[in-house]
Parts: structure tokens; C-alpha cells; sequence
């Protein structure tokens, strides 16, 4: 592990907020410094949970290698014991489950927001979701998200989607079925990047 990330990680910690790490092997992310944990647990809904790692990996944007950007590194977690072996038990599954970005670059809050808006909504059109993920972005735009800031997107069973910029800003979008449209962004038919969408599930059937 580098001693750039352990020492987010370790400052991160500090402050409450990351999951917290178990005795687990680590699973590095190509091209980066980001290597998660295959094991963790963090609270969700207020309470203690243990999450396994379903899969990792890095979101390019561009056409590599000739044009590429890379954007973030993200760690796929499903609560631990609900018996998930497939992709679409991954995305009905009513369990606590976690997305975790960690940034390799800045982005202005406004393209964040843009980004997810059409990543959205290349699976679900307009009407469907306007009211919450216009609450999304309202909030994203207010933000700057800069390098190697850690981004945490929990799905809370009967509850909805909490998002946590670690450190600046955690809110909660109520409705689950967001949330699950949330998680189809990166595992759905129209996934924003189909190699992000195999190494996201690539731990399933371990």
C-alpha cells in the first residue's frame, strides 16, 4: 500500500468517517494509488455493518489510449451474509451496500453534477427520478471535489440513497428505487463504462 494512500486513509479515519477496516487482504486499482479492502465495516441506518467487496476499478473518460482522463477509482461493497452471486442479485438485493469513489482528479461540482444527471438518464428518461436527482445535483454543484477526496454512496434499506463527501458534505436522498438507479449507472444495460461494469462484480464468484 503507498504511503500517499495510507496516509488519506489514516486521516480519513480520524475523522469518523471512512468504513472502518477489517483484517483483509487489499485489492489494488491499475493505474492508481487506491487499493480496497476486501472486507470493512461501517454503520448504516446508524447501525454497525460488515461489507464484503464485490469488485474495484478505475472510470476513464475518453477513448484510451489515445484520449483518456481518469476520473476516480471505485470499490463495489454488498452487506456481508445475503448470499449475492450475480449481478442482478447485486442490484435488487434490499441490503446495505456501499459505492466508494476515491477521486484521481478535481472536478468542479457542476460537472459532477452533469456527469450523473446523463448517466442517469440514459436508463431512466425524464420524468422518472426529476424530483430527487434534481436534489442531487442541486447539492453537488455547491461543492468542489478535488483529488484523492473519498466519496461514499450508501444504499440504507427503506430509506434511500446517503451520499458523504468525506469531511465537506453527507446528505440523504429518500427513495430506494433512486438508489438502485444510482447503483444501474455502473451495473445496468447502459452502464457508463462496460469494463468498470465487470471489475465492479469480478469478486462475486469468489
Amino acid at each position: 500500500m503507498s504511503r500517499t494512500w495510507v496516509l488519506v486513509l489514516s486521516a480519513a479515519l480520524a475523522m469518523g468517517s471512512l468504513p472502518r477496516q477489517l483484517a483483509a487482504e487489499t485489492i489494488p486499482v491499475g493505474g492508481t494509488a487506491t487499493q480496497f479492502e476486501t472486507d470493512i465495516e461501517t454503520r448504516v441506518g446508524g447501525q454497525p455493518v460488515k461489507m464484503v467487496l464485490t469488485g474495484a476499478g478505475l472510470r476513464i473518460r475518453g477513448l484510451p489510449p489515445l484520449v483518456s482522463v481518469k476520473v476516480y477509482a471505485l470499490g463495489s461493497y454488498v452487506e456481508a451474509g445475503k448470499g449475492i452471486r450475480t449481478l442482478e442479485d447485486l442490484l435488487s438485493v434490499q441490503a446495505a451496500k456501499q459505492l466508494h469513489l476515491v477521486m484521481e482528479r478535481n472536478v468542479e461540482g457542476h460537472e459532477m453534477a452533469d456527469s450523473f444527471r446523463n448517466a442517469l438518464r440514459v436508463n431512466h428518461p425524464s420524468p422518472r427520478f426529476d424530483r430527487q436527482l434534481d436534489h442531487l445535483c442541486a447539492i453537488m454543484r455547491t461543492l468542489r471535489i478535488q483529488k484523492g477526496d473519498h466519496v461514499m454512496m450508501t444504499h440504507v434499506p427503506g430509506k434511500g440513497l446517503v451520499v458523504d463527501l468525506v469531511g465537506k458534505r453527507e446528505f440523504l436522498v429518500e427513495d430506494v428505487q433512486f438508489s438502485r438507479a444510482i447503483w444501474e449507472m455502473f451495473l445496468g444495460r447502459n452502464p457508463l463504462d462496460e469494463t468498470l461494469k465487470k471489475n465492479l462484480v469480478a469478486r462475486l464468484s469468489l
